[in-house]
């Protein structure tokens, strides 16, 4: 999952509220100096999950995301 417009410590969130355990991997722009639809967001994303971009899916949250 990766989810932009997170503050620091999402993952502490996401265990608090009962969920993490659902969740393989979090990744959050706070985080990672980046956020969608830099690209180096979904880099770092593909690399921690060992996936390659073919093998990935992508939720937009508005149309603003989407890039030539």
């Amino acid at each position: 999952m990766a989810k932009r417009n997170q503050s620091l410590g999402a993952e502490k969130r996401l265990k608090e509220f009962g969920i993490l355990q659902y969740i393989d991997l979090v990744i959050a722009s706070a985080e990672e100096g980046a956020a969608k639809p830099d690209k180096r967001i979904f880099e770092i994303a593909l690399n921690r999950a060992a996936c390659k971009p073919q093998q990935a899916d992508y939720e937009i949250n508005n149309l603003s995301e989407i890039k030539g």
